[in-house]
């Protein structure tokens, strides 16, 4: 995760920049943490509006690019610059991980369909009905076929004497 900080007309002292750019730095690689490996960048742009007349007028733009998904943009003016930082990281952050969790629903969806898929087209193409009352129709369409572990005369054989009337079988007794 890379962090990019752009500040704008602010008068700041060079001690108070460093730390400005340190705290940012630590809030969002704290903040990002769990999800770090997902975030391609995050810029972070501050700026003040309206120059030294004071006033809420320092606006803080935080922009996440996450991998695949669009970024997240959380915007917001105040005059305090630390709280505003503190304030927009949690809201993009809440903003990031709705967007990778709904990516991930997505692609759990999208794994389910697919298995489902591929469950039905199992089932569609699987070895027919074998039961005596199916043998006939199956034979007729061509579409008959004997499980490998069975011996296809004895089986034949077995099937076309159950078909049989019970009148006209022989008797085992």
């Amino acid at each position: 995760m890379e962090i990019r900080i752009q500040m704008a007309n602010l008068t700041l002292t060079d001690h108070e920049r460093t730390n400005l750019r340190s705290h940012i730095r630590q809030r969002i690689e704290h903040a990002f943490g769990r999800i770090r490996k997902r975030i391609r960048h995050v810029d972070v742009f501050i700026n003040d509006v309206n120059g030294p007349r004071g006033g809420p007028d320092k606006r803080c733009v935080i922009k996440v690019d996450t991998q695949g998904n669009e970024p997240v943009v959380a915007h917001g003016l105040d005059r305090n610059l630390f709280g505003l930082v503190n304030l927009l990281t949690t809201t993009a952050v809440r903003g990031t991980l709705k967007r990778v969790r709904r990516a991930r629903d997505d692609a759990m969806i999208q794994k389910f369909d697919d298995a489902a898929v591929r469950a039905h087209d199992r089932l569609s193409s699987h070895t027919p009905d074998t039961s005596y009352d199916a043998y006939d129709v199956h034979k007729a369409r061509g579409t008959w076929r004997v499980p490998r572990t069975t011996n296809v005369a004895t089986d034949e054989a077995h099937i076309r004497a159950a078909m049989l009337p019970s009148t006209m079988r022989r008797s085992s007794d």
